[in-house]
């Protein structure tokens, strides 16, 4: 009985916080002159139009899912590129604003309050637990970023974390194309066999030309198998394109994926 009670309570928190979401895509891009979404009869906070079934059950199984896509359509934006930065964030603030509802909730109720969303901020969400704002953070995504993140946490290891950028591509992206549960950042993570790194019978000096995204990767590889790897790049510093990437304000936790990537963290 307790477990049924518990899925129950699950769903309608899950239901609540993707309708509230996906209204705030919506909605936002109403405001900004686009229609579509409301068309389709996705500008509600009705969670029948949001839900995607399989979605909702990979949130109860696995804790990572996902719901309806809001169909927007940015020609309709007077500003093309700041339209679509509005109403993607929009989503989050909505979500954000729900935090905040929970927080008053959380008050006048006396059973356990339980935030998630971004939270992988372990200083902003070991403060709200201190504080008695909530009692507990969730979190998902962050672990296939980084399976380690607690540990690394617990030995003052902050700058080896390698951070979760919110990109969905190997999350849920990958769930929707049908291939199974992995990471953008990390593709070992769930294919730890297909992926699995070898020691090398003999080891050798490798040297890699270029520190972009992929040197990189093969030199933390070539590492791994016990090979010397050395990189040479003209730049200042790693990252390739990744470091534009990384310039948008709004892009803390790529900048922080950037900061990580120095060789001698990743050899």
């Amino acid at each position: 009985m307790y477990i049924l009670s518990n899925i129950l309570v699950q769903i309608v928190g899950i239901a609540v916080a993707i309708s509230v979401h996906e209204f705030g895509h919506a909605y936002s891009a109403h405001l900004l002159g686009d229609d579509t979404a409301k068309m389709y009869g996705r500008m509600t906070l009705n969670p029948a139009k949001h839900l995607d079934i399989m979605g909702l059950i990979a949130m109860l199984i696995v804790h990572i899912g996902w719901a309806k896509p809001v169909p927007v359509n940015p020609n309709n934006f007077k500003n093309y590129k700041v339209g679509n930065v509005i109403v993607s964030l929009a989503g989050v603030t909505a979500n954000i604003i729900i935090s905040i509802i929970c927080v008053i909730i959380k008050k006048h109720v006396n059973i356990p309050v339980i935030c998630a969303g971004r939270m992988e901020d372990h200083a902003v969400s070991a403060k709200a637990v201190s504080e008695g704002l909530i009692d507990a953070v969730g979190v998902a995504r962050q672990f296939l970023a980084d399976s380690a993140w607690i540990e690394k946490l617990k030995a003052d290891k902050e700058d080896d974390i390698r951070p979760c950028i919110a990109c969905h591509n190997g999350c849920l992206g990958s769930l929707l194309q049908g291939k199974g549960l992995s990471c953008a950042l990390d593709p070992s993570v769930m294919h730890d066999e297909e992926y699995k790194v070898m020691r090398a019978d003999k080891a050798k000096k490798v040297i890699i030309v270029g520190g972009g995204i992929g040197g990189m990767e093969a030199a933390r590889i070539l590492t791994l198998r016990g090979h010397k790897a050395s990189i040479y790049e003209k730049g200042s510093k790693l990252g390739g394109v990744f470091n534009a990437a990384a310039a948008p304000d709004f892009k803390e936790a790529d900048k922080a994926l950037r900061g990580a990537a120095t060789l001698p963290r990743f050899l």
